[in-house]
């Protein structure tokens, strides 16, 4: 019997909840440190979830029949509470067009031409101190009605499988070391997950599970790279957070000294080959949700890493490309970061249609037209901008007074702990938020 897991989540996405937490990282220093921070332990508890065999997860049950099996590491945790149909409480489910609380409720959904039945759903919430992070799934097996009652009628066994499959998404990503992980790896990953387990288990598609996570966690997956990239004299590491109804489109950046080191990337399989593709779209805001579930708000993010060489610094600009469709208004915002060799980092950010630069005098707006600098383009920005803010938070605000583009710092100058925790370099991290104003 094969059986689908539905997830909620998009690629690289950020739930709705956590727009606070975005929106007080963008003060810059400590707002910014602490994002990095909080996604940098929730990395490291998705490390210890794929060592931690499901066994080892305490569980509890409830009188409704809710498995709840919970990994606690510290002040972080990872729960996973599953239901069969009619049975607990997973969340709020939509049915016939009305909100209830529970889990899935009994019924069908219609998948690439085949049909399932719904026969529980599970809610899986990471917890990093105050802030969490949440999906849903809905479980469904097709058509095989005995088969899906023989489910029913065994929620540890359903619970034990669910939580195999967390531990192969984790396992997919940590293992992985980049971005782009493949559904086939995650499912390879899901499938020795389960491996010696019961008839009853194996039934259950934990595979589609692990692919799920690959959108839930792809936001993390990036920083299992980071470990592998401290041998050079610089690093920074970029999250782009698109807060707008729409996909924003990230162009090559303008490079002056440095390199890019990894970017956004799609995957695909060939012949046993993973090929992969740089994703240059991140997506608008996102209804998300499984079937029999009701639909929240997620956003999207981009995960950039720049690093220089030992003997020089990082300067570079990256600019974006939106549009507004209500209106149709094309939107360009670009953000300068300079972080020299010596001295302290910079930033700059303008909307392409807008003004030169903010507190740009006349005599620097002519000699840049007089150098036939284009004032615009990246290139003509960069020297423009150079060495001009040394500030840890810097905002733009389009022309219409619709958008604005913020971008941060987490540290001007000096030396401070890798992600791992494991040695000190000159690591920074940097947040540019698009979004309206």
């Amino acid at each position: 019997m094969q059986v689908l897991i539905s997830p909620t989540s998009v690629m690289n996405a950020i739930p709705q909840s956590q727009v606070p937490l975005i929106q007080a990282a963008l003060a810059g220093a400590a707002g910014t440190s602490n994002y990095f921070r909080v996604r940098n332990q929730l990395t490291q508890l998705c490390q210890i979830a794929s060592r931690t065999p499901a066994a080892d997860w305490p569980t509890t049950s409830t009188q409704t029949g809710q498995q709840t099996s919970t990994l606690t590491v510290g002040p972080m945790s990872i729960a996973v509470a599953t239901s069969m149909s009619g049975a607990g409480s997973t969340g709020t489910t939509a049915t016939g067009g009305t909100s209830t609380e529970g889990s899935a409720q009994a019924g069908t959904v219609m998948v690439n031409g085949t049909t399932y039945n719904v026969v529980g759903s599970t809610q899986i919430t990471f917890s990093v101190e105050q802030y969490a992070w949440v999906t849903e799934c809905v479980i469904s097996a097709a058509s095989f009605v005995a088969s899906v009652g023989t489910l029913q009628s065994l929620p540890s066994t359903v619970a034990q499988a669910v939580v195999r499959g967390v531990i192969g998404g984790v396992s997919a990503l940590s293992s992985g070391g980049t971005a782009a992980v493949t559904a086939g790896e995650a499912d390879s990953a899901a499938t020795e997950a389960v491996a010696g387990a019961s008839d009853a288990e194996a039934a259950l598609d934990v595979a589609a599970l692990a692919g799920s996570f690959l959108g839930f966690l792809g936001a993390l997956a990036v920083a299992y790279a980071v470990a592998d990239l401290i041998l050079h004299q610089t690093q920074h590491r970029i999250t782009v957070i698109n807060l707008t109804d729409y996909p924003i489109t990230w162009s090559t950046p303008y490079i002056s000294e440095g390199a890019l080191q990894s970017a956004p990337s799609t995957s695909s399989s060939s012949g046993g080959t993973s090929v992969y593709v740089t994703d240059y779209v991140i997506p608008g805001m996102q209804l998300t949700g499984p079937p029999f579930l009701t639909q929240v708000p997620a956003y999207s993010s981009a995960d950039f890493q720049f690093v220089s060489s030992d003997t020089s610094g990082l300067g570079y600009v990256m600019e974006f490309t939106f549009t507004d469709t209500g209106s149709n208004t094309a939107y360009m915002p670009m953000v300068t970061f300079d972080i020299p060799f010596e001295g302290d980092n910079s930033l700059n950010c303008v909307f392409g249609s807008g003004p030169p630069t903010p507190g740009m005098t006349p005599s620097e707006v002519n000699a840049a037209m007089a150098g036939n600098i284009p004032l615009h383009a990246p290139s003509g920005w960069y020297g423009i901008s150079q060495g001009q803010n040394k500030v840890t938070s810097l905002a733009a605000t389009s022309p219409d007074g619709k958008y604005r583009v913020t971008a941060t710092y987490d540290l001007l100058s000096g030396q401070q702990p890798d992600p791992t925790g494991s040695s000190v370099g000159y690591f920074y991290n940097s947040i540019i938020a698009i979004q309206p104003a």
